[in-house]
């Protein structure tokens, strides 16, 4: 688009509930479009995988 205004914002929340209340009250928000982009920590990242990997390896112990 010709002429089109973008903003880049980079925020902390504590939950998606948050960072969706903090972008609705923007004044320009009935005119925009959004695109959000979780960012964590390789750490955070392992943390919440780990659950995930448990379960991979108990149903391998399972049909072994």
């Amino acid at each position: 688009m010709s002429g089109a205004v973008a903003l880049a914002l980079i925020v902390t929340a504590e939950s998606a509930r948050d960072l969706d209340d903090l972008i609705t009250s923007l004044p320009v928000w009935p005119r925009m479009e959004t695109d959000v982009t979780p960012l964590t920590s390789f750490e955070g990242r392992g943390l919440a995988l780990r659950p995930r990997l448990e379960q991979f390896r108990a149903k391998v112990r399972e049909t072994a």
